[in-house]
């Protein structure tokens, strides 16, 4: 048994209400305390909860309850209040934190010592898995009776103090080290203060100027309801009035004050401590708490919810409120789905391991709620979502429906259709890869491509439909926005600066890790980092005069059409099937989101191609490398494609360089041929009227490079002939590979059998 004299000075340490105390099981025990509380408590017979703020709000100790094993923060506090003058005291918890304890020489008013603590968490960044006792500035007689009370420490060898070094100290040598600390010190720290220090968080009362404004639908629930309704508004209210920063204490005060308004009320305390508990586990309170139950008719509506609206807006400016689209867990994927004629979004919710599919308002994660857009950009319709979810069967029942689609209302060539078909199912999983191909409708006015456009456009994953019109600032913010994607239609730039970054964008964009890069505007020293990655559709009358980008894109040609049964103007029907798709594709994305694996597009054999043509083509191949009669469909189509682009080439300025090179190559000799030579070949039979300078610089481009040479006693610059550069060229340029096949005669693995080498000039 512990000496009296311990007793005592112990029990004037930790003064405090005398008319009630809290037990360890967390009750509140209406009974008188005296020092024989305090006794039983130093034995280890019965610990010890003392309620410390007085009716007059006032108190004679105070304390920091660190809710987690991390010294070191203990240790932060105490030599924080040490240069503010406050003694101060390390000693156990019993959540295996701390609490860092101080005492009045005879006592403090609450509002002060809690608003020096609250400076001091603030200064320190140790706010989080903190607290403050007392935990209110005064007593709220009808809320909370008697404030909260603090489990005291020394509970026989339990919660010991603890010296700086943490090492337990004995009741005996801790209490003679014990100083108290005067008003006027905590009056001084007070003033000391920054003018914008915030008061700790504490419970709205009457006494503590006006209430915090609630939302209409919990001021209503707070008016009681019908039986049926109990379970889901106990829930709803004691969850809302936790994220108020109510305690768990204060919090059932309310609700015992309010069940008395119910038809009929539940009359079980104990009931209501299980609600409590419940919300204390469940998400925060979110408008889903409410409209989506038998609690709706007390929701007036999102829009003309002014609580929601300004709780939103405080909400952003703190950062603990997002908007986004789309979301993955380890458990879930997350998609927003809207309805815009109830202008209603959501998030659907598919559950990777069973399939589930499920709905939610928000979501919730840690301290962040996270909520789908619903925009000016979705109401107008530059950006498309899905409204649902539909079943599509298997995955070539959706492409064959896709085709379908297309067909009834786009003319274009029935192997074009099958791709566009397989591309629209990319698009939906373009986020999962690292490089990504885009599609052009390509036609003079007239032949269908803004119709094909849209068609297309229109199903694939969160479109953003844009014209050529707009400018770079727009298009970055939408895809950071939507990381959806980009259908431009009108896509012939000319070359001024902001058509000449749009053209920067489409070139980037094709790759994951390559935003686009550059100063802020209103500050040099901040650099922008735009994202610009994502699937991409175009539709142009002319191609791209950019090479690169234009190997980036697969081309329909588009004609004007002869068929009859293609509508002029797309009615209601049309849109009705292209939201059905979406929401069939919306399902397909779940199911295969995490099927995805881009490195595995090393095991698809598409025959030899050119690296930009094979770096377009593998993300298409990897949605259909199961499916064996489509791959080889595709692997034709891919290599009469390249062919195509190889005439593009062959028909192009740089191709008639080419071409001019190699014929004066078959009858110079290959080491002497100059750009002069070129020049007048292409002016005379290509009537290009092109200059030197120009014809070198495209030489350089082609990584062709000169040295002198003197030939028949004139000296000037010849283009030196680079095996490995050459069979490049040739491969990129002609049409025909046979073509100048005699110029690499001397190349076993390229030449072909047979062919004599060249004559070379004299020197």
């Amino acid at each position: 048994m512990i000496d009296q004299k311990w007793v005592g000075i112990f029990s004037s340490l930790y003064r405090g209400r005398t008319d009630a105390w809290g037990s360890v099981d967390g009750g509140c025990m209406k009974t008188p305390v005296t020092e024989d509380n305090y006794r039983l408590h130093l034995d280890a017979k019965t610990s010890l909860g003392v309620y410390m703020l007085r009716d007059d709000g006032t108190c004679s100790f105070a304390a920091i309850d660190i809710d987690q094993k991390d010294f070191a923060r203990a240790l932060a506090i105490k030599n924080e209040l040490k240069a503010l003058n406050i003694h101060a005291y390390i000693s156990a918890s019993r959540s295996k934190g701390y609490h860092v304890s101080m005492y009045a020489e005879d006592k403090w008013v609450a509002r002060d010592i809690r608003r020096v603590l609250a400076g001091v968490l603030k200064k320190l960044g140790l706010d989080p898995k903190t607290e403050i006792f007392p935990k209110q500035d005064v007593i709220d007689q009808k809320v909370l009776r008697y404030g909260n009370y603090i489990n005291i420490p020394c509970f026989g060898a339990l919660r010991p103090f603890m010296s700086d070094d943490q090492k337990d100290l004995p009741i005996i040598i801790a209490l003679p080290l014990i100083k108290r600390t005067p008003e006027s010190v905590i009056q001084a720290a007070v003033k000391a203060l920054p003018a914008d220090a915030p008061a700790p968080p504490a419970v709205p009362g009457k006494t503590r100027g006006p209430k915090k404004k609630h939302p209409p639908c919990i001021s209503m629930i707070s008016m009681g309801v019908q039986q049926g309704a109990r379970d889901e508004a106990a829930f709803a209210l004691a969850r809302h009035y936790l994220d108020m920063q109510y305690t768990e204490d204060e919090v059932l005060a309310l609700m015992k004050e309010w069940d008395k308004k119910n038809k009929p009320p539940f009359g079980n305390d104990k009931e209501l401590e299980t609600k409590v508990k419940s919300a204390q586990k469940g998400y925060a309170f979110g408008c889903s708490s409410i409209k989506n139950g038998i609690l709706s008719s007390c929701c007036p509506g999102e829009d003309r919810c002014d609580w929601l609206i300004e709780s939103n807006k405080e909400k952003k400016k703190k950062g603990t409120l997002k908007e986004i689209t789309f979301m993955e867990t380890p458990d879930y994927l997350f998609e927003e789905a809207v309805n815009l004629i109830k202008q209603e979004a959501l998030y659907i919710a598919y559950n990777k391991t069973t399939g589930q599919i499920s709905k939610q308002q928000q979501l919730e994660i840690g301290e962040t709620t996270f909520i789908p857009v619903l925009d000016e950009s979705i109401n107008e319709g530059c950006v498309l979502m899905p409204n649902g979810i539909e079943e599509y069967g298997e995955t070539l029942d959706l492409v064959k429906q896709i085709r379908q689609h297309i067909y009834k209302y786009v003319d274009m060539e029935a192997s074009m259709m099958e791709f566009a078909a397989w591309y629209v199912l990319m698009t939906w999983v373009s986020d999962r890869l690292r490089t990504v191909g885009y599609f052009r409708f390509s036609g003079d006015t007239g032949t269908g491509k803004s119709r094909a456009l849209d068609v297309l456009g229109r199903l694939c994953y969160k479109p953003m439909m844009l014209s050529g019109a707009i400018t770079p600032a727009p298009i970055y913010r939408l895809i950071r926005r939507f990381r959806g994607t980009l259908v431009l239609d009108e896509a012939d730039f000319s070359d001024s600066s902001e058509k000449s970054e749009v053209i920067t964008i489409l070139n980037c964009g094709f790759e994951k890790g390559r935003p686009i890069v550059r100063c802020s505007k209103d500050d040099p020293n901040t650099l922008e980092i735009l994202p610009c990655f994502g699937p991409k559709c175009f539709a142009t009358r002319f191609s791209f005069d950019d090479v690169a980008l234009e190997a980036r894109c697969m081309t329909s040609k588009m004609e004007e059409t002869e068929r009859d049964d293609i509508v002029s103007i797309l009615d209601d029907a049309y849109f009705n099937e292209e939201m059905s798709l979406r929401n069939k594709l919306l399902l397909w994305r779940f199911r295969h989101y995490n099927k995805i694996e881009y490195n595995s597009m090393a095991n698809i054999d598409i025959g030899k191609l050119e690296p930009r043509v094979k770096q377009t083509s593998l993300p298409y191949a990897l949605m259909f490398k199961d499916f064996p009669d489509v791959l080889a469909e595709f692997r034709i189509f891919i290599h009469n494609y390249q062919e195509e682009l190889v005439q593009k080439r062959y028909d192009s300025e740089q191709g008639k360089i080419v071409t001019a090179f190699f014929t004066l190559a078959t009858e110079q000799g290959r080491n002497y041929i100059s750009s002069k030579m070129i020049t007048d070949y292409c002016n005379e039979n290509y009537k290009l009227d092109i200059t030197p300078q120009k014809v070198g610089k495209i030489l350089v481009s082609l990584k062709l490079l000169t040295q002198k040479r003197r030939v028949k006693g004139v000296q000037q610059h010849y283009i030196n002939w680079e095996p490995s550069t050459m069979r490049k060229i040739h491969r990129r340029y002609m049409a025909d590979k046979e073509d100048f096949r005699q110029l690499f005669a001397d190349d076993p693995s390229y030449a072909k059998e047979g062919d004599e080498p060249p004559m070379d000039l004299e020197v």
